[in-house]
């Protein structure tokens, strides 16, 4: 058997990430899906150049709400953009508080998947 039929091992054919899987329909092409917190789907888009982070909670048009301005009020859109800067879509500029929050979300939703 020479090289290029040789079977790889599992652990170099697998995929360790699953890909996201998000709750509502979002027609936005632009949108990138940056994962679900609590009961709502966030994303990150920036289409013509105005970026903004949004959380769906409905397939209805309406059921979503968005906007940069809003991350400092709105828990989800607070969630959003940090998951953005996190995954460098957005500058990447954190405040400590801003961190210490990225730090507790991502233990809080590991425990709950259970990976840790």
């Amino acid at each position: 058997m020479n090289e290029a039929t040789k079977e790889k091992p599992a652990t170099e054919t697998a995929n360790p990430v699953e890909p996201l899987v998000m709750r509502f329909q979002h027609d936005c092409k632009h949108c990138v899906p940056l994962g679900q917190y609590q009961e709502n789907d966030l994303y990150y888009c920036d289409q013509h150049g105005c970026p903004t982070v949004i959380a769906r909670y409905g397939n209805d048009g309406p059921e979503y709400t968005s906007g940069m301005g809003f991350a400092e009020i709105d828990p989800r859109l607070s969630i959003a953009l940090l998951m953005a800067k996190a995954m460098g879509l957005v500058s990447a500029v954190f405040t400590p508080d801003e961190l210490q929050e990225l730090i507790n979300e991502l233990i809080l939703h590991l425990s709950e998947e259970r990976y840790i």
